[in-house]
């Protein structure tokens, strides 16, 4: 598989960049234990569960 990357114009000035740089390892922290749980729904039960709730996962990030 290839991927390829190509360069985009924005107009976000440094401080706006620095805000979205500073939200990718909570995201990531985040996704991670998203998707242990949902390993763990699925080992219990045999199948995954999109609409399970995942309110009580510590994050750092607002719900949006």
């Amino acid at each position: 598989m290839l991927y390829r990357a190509i360069e985009v114009k924005h107009y976000a000035n440094k401080e706006k960049i620095e805000k979205i740089k500073s939200i990718f390892k909570p995201a990531k922290k985040t996704a991670k234990a998203i998707a242990k749980y949902q390993w763990h729904i699925f080992f219990k039960t045999g199948s995954f569960n999109r609409k399970a709730n995942i309110k009580h996962i510590q994050s750092k990030l607002s719900e949006r």
